[in-house]
């Protein structure tokens, strides 16, 4: 009897030390390599990132449009990159990066085309999606969807969580496997934020597909959002900026009603400052990489470089926007 209590309490310690072990080394937490992972320590370095800052909020044009050592050290402030994908739509950015907003703070605005004139809303898909790789994304993405979160992506029971995180450890186990795409990956990223790993591959076939049609009841709830969240800096004392994304050279050709139907609205609804215009913001095909929303390495640093004059000639000019623009915020907020 003694001798049975004792291989049965070795086999009990075994199995919780089993349980113990898939329970760490299988949390997605873990050295997880995907590329939504990188929502979180993106939010991380917002929260680590000293001033004085300049904030990028947008989708992937700004993930893989921008050069933020050139960009640190021709304007001074340090850059934080919070761009990963479009589809996460730009009122999820904002809740994001709202709280993390302090005084002195430039915060530029950059959604892709889609995001500004008819998908401003976060999609399912790309909810889910998020949600497993990053669960605390879930409070910033609830006021999206007409049901509840937990409906469109209900917690895993224990059992559930348990063989999920197995299966996860087991695959790490086996070793990593490249994934269908060798730069869209967690660590694709710099210390800043910047998308990287695609630089000095081989661009790719950029699709022709011309930008989508304006919707205006949809971009006029992504302008509400962006006004709010310009009110909301402005209390803080922080400067707020649209920003085109880059536009390729072909697509422009392709859609220039879309574009002048995208700056008119923008010009009559936004109420804080434009730092481009769309034809300002058109580059040659060869800096794209992937998609009509992607730089390569070259482009990202042109259109870096052009945000630095921007951002110098505002430099005591941005200091008087910066004022009028918080100015008219604080005004806003008082009616």
């Amino acid at each position: 009897m003694k001798k049975f209590l004792i291989k049965l309490s070795c086999f009990l310690a075994i199995q919780i030390g089993l349980c113990f072990f898939f329970m760490w080394y299988g949390s997605r937490d873990l050295n997880s390599n995907e590329y939504l992972y990188s929502l979180k320590d993106k939010y991380d370095l917002l929260q680590e990132t000293t001033g004085p800052r300049v904030i990028f909020i947008g989708g992937s044009n700004l993930a893989f449009g921008i050069h933020s050592p050139l960009i640190q050290q021709q304007t001074g402030y340090t850059p934080v990159n919070m761009g990963v994908h479009g589809g996460l739509g730009l009122a999820t950015m904002l809740r994001l990066v709202r709280d993390q907003i302090r005084e002195g703070d430039i915060v530029v605005l950059s959604p892709e085309v889609a995001v500004l004139v008819s998908r401003p809303q976060c999609g399912e898909n790309i909810a889910i999606e998020a949600i497993a790789a990053w669960p605390g994304i879930r409070p910033y993405l609830q006021p999206d969807f007409d049901q509840s979160l937990d409906e469109l992506a209900p917690p895993r029971d224990p059992m559930h969580e348990l063989a999920l995180r197995v299966a996860t450890a087991l695959k790490r186990l086996r070793g990593p496997a490249l994934p269908e795409h060798i730069s869209y990956r967690r660590d694709s990223f710099n210390e800043f934020g910047d998308h990287v790993a695609h630089y000095g591959l081989t661009p790719e076939r950029v699709p022709k597909d011309d930008y989508t049609q304006v919707v205006e009841a949809a971009f006029m709830k992504t302008a509400a959002a962006m006004n709010e969240f310009h009110q909301f800096c402005a209390a803080r004392n922080a400067a707020v900026f649209y920003l085109h994304p880059p536009i390729r050279e072909t697509n422009s050709k392709n859609s220039p009603e879309v574009l002048d139907q995208m700056d008119l609205l923008l010009k009559r609804e936004i109420d804080f400052p434009m730092l481009t215009q769309w034809r300002s913001a058109i580059l040659a095909d060869t800096m794209f990489f992937d998609s009509k929303f992607h730089l390569n390495e070259m482009g990202a640093k042109t259109r870096s470089k052009i945000i630095c004059q921007l951002l110098d000639q505002d430099g005591n000019a941005v200091q008087a926007d910066r004022q009028a623009s918080i100015d008219e915020g604080l005004e806003a907020t008082r009616r």
